[in-house]
């Protein structure tokens, strides 16, 4: 990487991060406000409280990671014959990972609504559907929050190999990886909401352990990546 690359994909990654920093808070205020009620509500939804939080939270860990990418993106062009311009770079990739860090303030935002509504007394016993339209609404609408972040940041992966040789680079799984458990949280999404099955507690508790797995393959299969960055 040229010093000019590495100068402009500095400011790149130190604003992306700042931007992150703004859900990091959201998320932080809504794991204060549920603990907080913690010792009336001991038991199975406090435990779904705790495993969506650390799977949003290490979600957002790989997220900071992200503009690292765009070096290896910046690293594979400066090795061949078109070398890919640090201009060009900004103009695409700069918002695009504003718009990922929207995503994410509002997964975090999101969570600190569902989580506030779920350990209430009046929701935290009953089924979902029944614990009147708000909780139910906002449950789905975290689910789809969390579904879109995967698939932008897949979609995004997808923009930085689309030239480059996929096979065994860290990238391609990464974007097999978030389409596969998108999929699965909008499978759950749809199977779980028209039921009466399930609680509200439970629903949380699945959305976090999908999106937990989706992080402990992630770090299980490229964690030297992460460690080399």
């Amino acid at each position: 990487m040229t010093k000019k690359n590495s100068e402009n994909w500095s400011r790149i990654e130190t604003l992306y991060i700042v931007l992150l920093a703004f859900g990091v808070e959201r998320l932080g205020e809504g794991a204060y406000a549920s603990w907080s009620k913690i010792p009336s509500i001991i038991g199975w939804p406090s435990l779904a409280n705790l495993v969506l939080l650390v799977s949003i939270a290490l979600w957002g860990a790989r997220l900071f990671w992200s503009a690292t990418n765009i070096q290896r993106y910046m690293d594979r062009h400066t090795r061949t014959s078109d070398p890919i311009k640090s201009n060009l770079v900004i103009a695409f990739h700069l918002p695009v990972l504003i718009g990922q860090s929207i995503v994410f303030f509002l997964v975090c935002e999101s969570y600190k609504v569902i989580i506030s509504t779920i350990l209430s007394t009046p929701c935290r016993n009953n089924i979902v559907t029944y614990c009147a339209e708000g909780p139910a609404e906002d449950v789905r609408s975290f689910s789809m929050l969390v579904v879109a972040s995967l698939v932008y940041n897949a979609f995004w992966l997808i923009s930085l190999m689309w030239t480059s040789r996929w096979r065994g680079s860290p990238e391609a799984f990464w974007i097999k990886n978030n389409l596969s458990f998108a999929l699965l949280i909008t499978l759950a999404a749809f199977a779980l909401s028209p039921t009466y099955a399930a609680r509200a507690w439970q629903i949380i508790l699945i959305y976090g352990a999908l999106l937990g797995l989706n992080s402990f393959f992630d770090f299980l299969r490229t964690s030297k990546v992460y460690l080399n960055s």
